[in-house]
């Protein structure tokens, strides 16, 4: 009789770890309610909510949630808590994910819950007018949903890990290369993907291995239903996002000047698309374009690679179609020096001075809010005495806890030892968690035009499941008998199969499990 209150119990000590995470956030949110700001993205986003501005290179979704949460309530503290009740559940969502898909310990998921509860970035990105703590709990959704279809290959699950991945490229563009890889990767590392992917091995190294023709089919159709959904919303955002601008569809309308700037070391007047135009713009560069540390002027100051092109082609379209244009012709001609790019930037993290220089800009150090924000601030958002700058709790602790962010790129950097040392259906589900750090830590060293700490936020979150999936292994090594591999499948037909605590799936068939206690 006790065996089978012990799923009620795990969901009871599930439910001890939120009401833990919730008092840590409220403990925090007492010591630390006031909002923060990082201009000028915190004022595109303000514009979306107070005029309906739609910004030609960010989100105007973030906006949206602004003018639905803060601008209706005239107090951006309505914000703040939303935001940090979001993160709370990111939280808590990081220990389910340990549990249920990892088999990590309860103790163990608890900790690392705990851990992302006061994770600096997390704690300070919840007080800020900026899409961080959304992009994250998003991703979080989406991810547990990723792991939940490569386990359970179900529909449902597939479309709405992709719904929630569209939902989240549309707070942050530089989310979609993960969506779109993992549109593809999830449906291959399925029990279904991988045995189809054995089978295909297998004759290519001569080897006859029948595949079934369902098997096959179905693979095709989980792919391209996955990517069919992915496109097709992504779709519907670009058109929308068409109508409110005015102009084309497009996810965003100044992305080149951006990945421009990010790639400008690697840039060379043999990758302008224009051959008329070179000269105009390399004759009349004022930024090195092989600094590193300059990138940001080659997008902002008068001089740099952006500012000449807009001179040249005044057309906004236009400029941006030959920025983007000049950039993937400087990746695609040397790819060894994007490698080399991710490498010096990935270096230029463990400098501490420029670290923590670089952690003042992302608090919004030397800010310059505009007389319009300053208005809309204290006429329409009741914010008393708008500052640029205000120290804070939040912010005391994201600048001293700065080696935790060396341990996020080191965690990310060495993801691709889990699948080494997991097997079974457990070597599927650590390889999704490995891709998906390796191309979180591409879009930290290559995608930006600065080492940029705040573009961890998420990235954090991952290295925390990353390190309790790590120490949940240790713990297994060490204490074998205290927990069991949690999966859908079974390498043998027939066995009993535990997906939570007391909870087995036995077989009652060939493709059929029906779920009962666990025996003793």
């Amino acid at each position: 009789m006790n065996d089978g209150h012990k799923p009620r119990r795990a969901q009871a000590k599930l439910l001890l770890v939120l009401l833990a995470i919730l008092a840590i956030k409220t403990i925090f949110l007492v010591a630390d309610s006031r909002p923060a700001y990082f201009f000028g993205d915190s004022e595109s986003y303000l514009g979306t909510a107070t005029i309906k501005y739609i910004p030609p290179d960010r989100s105007f979704l973030y906006g949206l949630f602004l003018r639905r949460v803060a601008f209706h309530a005239h107090s951006l503290q309505a914000m703040v808590d939303t935001q940090v009740l979001l993160s709370a559940f990111a939280a808590w969502l990081l220990s389910i994910t340990l549990v249920r898909f990892f088999s990590i310990p309860l103790g163990i998921a608890a900790f690392f819950g705990l851990l992302c509860a006061v994770e600096p970035l997390q704690l300070l990105m919840e007080r800020y007018v900026m899409t961080e703590t959304l992009a994250t709990f998003a991703f979080a959704v989406h991810f547990a949903f990723l792991l939940a279809y490569v386990c359970r290959e179900s529909i449902w699950t597939l479309l709405s890990a992709q719904a929630f991945g569209v939902l989240l490229i549309t707070f942050r563009i530089s989310f979609l290369p993960e969506v779109l890889v993992n549109s593809v990767l999830a449906p291959l590392l399925t029990q279904n993907g991988a045995s189809v992917l054995r089978a295909v091995g297998a004759k290519l190294k001569r080897r006859a291995v029948p595949v079934p023709p369902p098997q096959i089919g179905l693979l095709a159709a989980h792919l391209a239903l996955s990517l069919v959904v992915s496109q097709g919303l992504l779709t519907a955002y670009k058109n929308w996002n068409g109508r409110l601008s005015h102009r084309e569809p497009a996810l965003l309308y100044s992305s080149g000047a951006f990945l421009l700037s990010d790639l400008s070391p690697l840039v060379e007047p043999q990758d302008f698309p224009v051959p008329e135009y070179r000269k105009a713009i390399f004759d009349n560069l004022h930024v090195d374009t092989h600094d590193l540390l300059m990138r940001p002027a080659q997008h902002f100051m008068v001089g740099g690679l952006w500012f000449n092109i807009q001179k040249a082609f005044p057309n906004p379209r236009e400029a941006d179609r030959v920025a983007t244009a000049t950039a993937m012709h400087a990746l695609l001609r040397q790819p060894g020096g994007a490698i080399r790019l991710a490498l010096q930037t990935f270096a230029l993290y463990f400098h501490p001075r420029m670290l923590k220089h670089w952690l003042l800009i992302d608090e919004g150090y030397g800010n310059r809010m505009s007389p319009n924000t300053r208005n809309w601030l204290h006429r329409v958002y009741g914010v008393s005495n708008p500052k640029e700058f205000e120290p804070s709790v939040s912010k005391a602790w994201h600048m001293t806890a700065f080696p935790w962010y060396w341990m996020v790129l080191c965690t990310l950097a060495a993801s691709p030892l889990l699948p080494c040392f997991s097997r079974g259906p457990q070597k599927r589900l650590t390889t999704v968690c490995a891709v998906t750090a390796l191309l979180f830590l591409a879009g930290a060293t290559v995608l930006v035009d600065r080492p940029t700490p705040r573009f961890l936020t998420t990235d954090a979150w991952l290295a925390l499941l990353i390190l309790g999936i790590g120490a949940g292994a240790l713990a297994h090594h060490f204490r074998p008998s205290s927990f069991k591999i949690s999966s859908r499948f079974s390498s043998k037909r027939g066995a009993s199969r535990s997906i939570a605590p007391g909870v087995r799936l036995k077989p009652t068939g060939m493709d059929t499990v029906r779920i009962s206690p666990s025996e003793g």
